[in-house]
């Protein structure tokens, strides 16, 4: 049986500057998250596992993903103790994946119905071409939409909190690079190997912490604290 791999970042801080995003709304990522998971199992019409990355931080955000667990919605959560990054997050979550398709997803996604079944069949139908699927096209990526058919808009670069794409399709590309700009770089990589982006016609998802926060220009910091209380940092790398 085909089915789906959701893996899931949480992290209670967009970075080291506060919890909650930027603008004249503030949201907290805290309840981001909630709208992401009850919109995701209200509106998967697909067959799939969910796999949750908790990036610590909040300890109110764990136990409602463990109560999630406990009613069955969640299949896998895996907790670190420190905040290591979306990039670490997916890569442990797709070292753990069983499903056919990985999908991707940050805290911030509100899924419309049909959001999972949609981005499937769009791959399987375009099968020959090199594709990766997300169910909107980002607000600052839509002027990269290239072509559009009868079911689908064609784009350069969209979907880097959102995608879904064949395990042999990840496989080839790579993991998330470990970067304050990981995802631009592991985008850019997809565009070099010649892959681009399938999305609906019409977005099914939205990006509700678009632009809302994240400091792409300091290095990011990843570390382990051990028992003996000493320190262990991650490298950025490209």
């Amino acid at each position: 049986m085909d089915y789906a791999s959701i893996i899931i970042c949480h992290y209670s801080k967009i970075d080291d500057f506060g919890e909650t995003s930027a603008g004249s709304n503030p949201v907290k990522r805290s309840e981001l998250i909630r709208i992401t998971l009850e919109s995701l199992f209200k509106n998967t019409d697909y067959p799939a596992e969910i796999i949750l990355v908790d990036n610590g931080g909040n300890p109110d955000d764990t136990d409602y993903f463990v109560e999630k667990v406990r009613e069955g919605k969640i299949n896998t959560l895996i907790r670190f103790k420190e905040n290591r990054h979306f990039a670490m997050a997916w890569n442990t979550g797709a070292k753990v994946a069983t499903g056919r398709y990985l999908s991707f997803v940050c805290n911030d996604i509100e899924f419309g119905p049909k959001w999972l079944s949609t981005c499937v069949a769009l791959l399987e139908k375009y099968k020959d071409r090199k594709l990766i699927a997300t169910p909107f096209i980002s607000y600052d990526k839509k002027r990269n939409t290239f072509e559009t058919t009868d079911d689908a808009r064609l784009n350069n670069r969209s979907g880097s909190n959102c995608n879904v794409m064949r395990r042999e399709d990840f496989a080839f590309l790579g993991e998330w690079p470990v970067h304050k700009k990981g995802g631009t770089l592991w985008y850019n990589n997809l565009f070099r190997q010649g892959y681009r982006t399938i999305a609906p016609k019409e977005d099914l998802a939205i990006d509700r912490g678009w632009r809302m926060g994240v400091n792409f220009s300091i290095p990011i910091e990843v570390k382990k604290v051990l028992l003996d209380n000493s320190e262990v940092y991650f490298e950025e790398k490209q």
